[in-house]
């Protein structure tokens, strides 16, 4: 299942509404978000839990804890500057949301909060990396009875002195094991480069535009004629702006590598979430 614009389905129109129903071949903790422009980044997303036999025992279900980046200003805004280089870098957000609430920096807000009875299995936490002003997100945890006294400030600002941003693979052991085969080879054609293009005003030599591009090109999403059209009237012949690429066989294993341009004039300036849609993972 996958709503992408251009992709799957064209965007609903202001009023329109739409129901997906769809065979769940995977369980576990996953989300759901808009893909029509950035509104995701103004919180148009939420959470889903697909329930089936745990992995690990507990005794009690506190539900999901999501955790986000928030800017206060609305993502139309900075992607303005973003592609008329007005930023220069990644973006820094504002304040780090737990279940959707914190406080900032003016004391305004509420903490997230959940009560805990005696006595409990365990609680995992995890730790991530982000361009974020704030240092610690908090999250308050109490006894059921305990009073409601706020943590000392000391301990609301333990974070760590250094972030890891390094995905911890090698520790990794998946419960359900997909295994690729050992001996398929990477063809080259395979290999997709990850670039960023920086349009120069040919008057003034300012940068107005970035692109991040994908193979050397960007992308074009036609929204009122998505890839999926294409498929159903039988036809293959996709513009070239649509940035598609073939598979050679259906129901196989595909490798593709995807890396920054080590030799582009303009590499990029930090990492890019690049990730699949339309896929069982």
């Amino acid at each position: 299942m996958d709503g992408a614009n251009g992709i799957t389905e064209c965007p609903l129109a202001l009023g329109q509404s739409e129901t997906y129903t769809f065979l769940e071949t995977q369980y576990g903790t996953t989300w759901y978000h808009s893909h029509h422009s950035r509104q995701y980044g103004d919180g148009l997303w939420g959470t889903i839990v697909i329930d089936e036999p745990s992995s690990a025992n507990w005794d009690i279900d506190l539900g999901v804890l999501p955790v986000q980046d928030w800017f206060y200003d609305i993502s139309e805004t900075i992607m303005y500057r973003l592609v008329r280089a007005q930023i220069r870098n990644q973006p820094v957000a504002n304040n780090i949301l737990i279940n959707g609430t914190t406080v900032n920096s003016a004391g305004g807000g509420v903490y997230h909060g959940n009560t805990i009875e005696k006595p409990t299995g365990f609680m995992s936490s995890q730790a991530g990396c982000s361009a974020n002003s704030v240092t610690n997100a908090v999250s308050v945890f109490s006894y059921e009875g305990a009073n409601n006294t706020m943590p000392s400030d000391r301990i609301r600002n333990n974070a760590p002195p250094t972030s890891d941003c390094v995905d911890p693979n090698s520790d990794l052991i998946p419960w359900v094991p997909l295994n690729v085969s050992s001996n398929e080879t990477i063809p080259q054609s395979s290999r997709l480069d990850v670039g960023f293009a920086v349009v120069q005003n040919s008057s003034s030599q300012t940068q107005t535009l970035v692109q991040w591009t994908l193979d050397s090109t960007a992308t074009v999403a036609e929204w009122h004629h998505p890839t999926l059209q294409y498929v159903r009237g039988g036809t293959s012949a996709y513009p070239r702006s649509m940035n598609l690429i073939n598979l050679p066989t259906k129901n196989q294993w595909s490798f593709w590598v995807i890396q920054a341009q080590v030799n582009s004039i303009t590499p990029p300036p930090q990492a890019h979430s690049t990730h699949l849609h339309g896929h069982d993972f």
